[in-house]
């Protein structure tokens, strides 16, 4: 464990995070990597499954919109963290019973639950990033935070792995195979909200000065740098979930992927991150947040793309890999920058904010997907592919407009992009 204060009841604060992002990864692994197979499982359409990843992050930022107030009229964010936390756990005991509560329509019934799933984590979200960010010093965020994701996330990666494994050998009973691996999600959420429990927090004092509405937020848009960032990262989450919703469907329906395959296939990219966010953490310390994400957006748009050439799955696994490289670094450094740009009296107000027009774009681009998806030209056979080439264009656009506006906000060393990749290749310091 990695200790970063002095102050004993901070480490100790640390300690129960750490455990609680244990479990948490775990239950996000089923999550992330499981849901979708579910409603395919249930027999969804595509539509259906852009329905699944559209409305949980639509309905969910909405309500994050008044996720500060209700953290500030309370005065603490722990209580907050946790009060979402609890109702989160017991939703996965709902999402379990879908298959036996509606036999006619359970697709639909899971949507629903979904959606309570994401709102009262994406509730919990803000009051948690603005925690966080209170308990570890700033000038070591980058390497802390990478640490953290690092570890956090072999654990999340090798609960997916178990769960395909777990799906895999089921194969012949499906239903029993999913029972069992979301009852491990939401086990594993409570134990996250016994932990979160344990957590001191750090008195933050809301001045009236510091308050602004979601729309003061928005009217700043061409004077704030902070929400061109916002606008920025929405986007390239806007262009990504025009296709996100259809990479489970293509591999396990257009190809026919075994659980097995599938599950390689989807642990990948992000195994990939985890092992260099390190690298990636070291190098925005250094020259900033902003660099990283100017690199990491330019080949952010060619991870789709590169789906049309081959379906081997070798070749799907080393795309798994270039898509994890860059990834980790664009995600690192978008956390890291609303910690570098806003002060803490602020930060769960411009986080939730963030949250809702982030989560805005994926609504708004996992719709659009399930639109186009059904009227769209096949390539090679396959309208998904034409929705993965239209996904690269989008992000591409997003990324030449807005990257250019966004600029850093602290003193950094200054270097060039071709420097900077081959400074994260070599694993450079200096």
């Amino acid at each position: 464990m990695v200790k970063v204060s002095p102050d004993e009841k901070v480490n100790r604060s640390l300690r129960f995070s750490w455990w609680d992002g244990t479990f948490a990864s775990v239950m996000q692994g089923v999550y992330d990597n499981y849901l979708a197979p579910f409603a395919i499982f249930l027999h969804a359409t595509a539509p259906q499954l852009a329905l699944l990843t559209s409305l949980p992050n639509l309905v969910g930022s909405l309500l994050q919109v008044k996720a500060p107030d209700i953290a500030e009229r309370k005065g603490a964010r722990v209580p907050i963290i946790t009060f979402f936390v609890f109702l989160q756990a017991c939703t996965w005991g709902a999402v379990i019973m879908v298959p036996f509560l509606a036999r006619n329509d359970s697709v639909s019934l899971l949507i629903v639950f979904v959606i309570a799933l994401a709102s009262f984590g994406i509730f919990a979200n803000s009051p948690w990033s603005s925690l966080m960010s209170d308990l570890v010093p700033a000038h070591i965020r980058g390497n802390y935070f990478s640490w953290r994701n690092r570890s956090l996330g072999l654990i999340g990666l090798g609960a997916s792995f178990i769960a395909g494994m777990v799906l895999y050998l089921f194969k012949t009973k499906l239903w029993l195979g999913f029972t069992v691996i979301l009852s491990l999600a939401m086990v594993c959420r409570f134990a996250s909200w016994w932990c979160l429990r344990q957590m001191y927090e750090p008195r933050l004092a809301i001045e009236e000065e510091d308050y602004f509405s979601f729309w003061m937020f928005i009217r700043r848009w061409r004077q704030s740098n902070f929400v061109k960032f916002v606008v920025f990262v929405a986007g390239i989450n806007f262009g990504t979930y025009i296709a996100g919703p259809f990479f489970a469907l293509y591999m396990l329906r257009n190809l026919g992927m075994n659980y097995l395959s599938y599950t390689l296939v989807i642990i990948t990219s992000p195994l990939v991150m985890l092992l260099m966010m390190k690298a990636w953490g070291q190098q925005a310390d250094i020259v900033g947040n902003v660099k990283v994400l100017r690199l990491t957006s330019i080949f952010i748009p060619f991870v789709p793309v590169v789906w049309l050439f081959s379906h081997s799955l070798w070749y799907l696994l080393v795309i798994q890999v270039f898509g994890g490289f860059f990834w980790a670094g664009f995600n690192l450094c978008s956390i890291n920058f609303i910690y570098d740009a806003v002060s803490p009296e602020k930060r769960t107000r411009c986080i939730s904010y963030f949250n809702v027009i982030n989560g805005f774009g994926m609504f708004a681009g996992a719709l659009l997907g399930g639109y186009l998806i059904k009227i769209v030209p096949a390539y090679f056979g396959y309208q998904v592919l034409t929705i993965f080439l239209l996904s690269g264009i989008v992000r591409a656009l997003i990324a030449i407009v807005m990257a250019p506006r966004i600029h850093e906000v602290r003193q950094v060393k200054s270097i060039t992009s071709s420097e900077l990749f081959y400074s994260v290749i070599l694993g450079r310091k200096d």
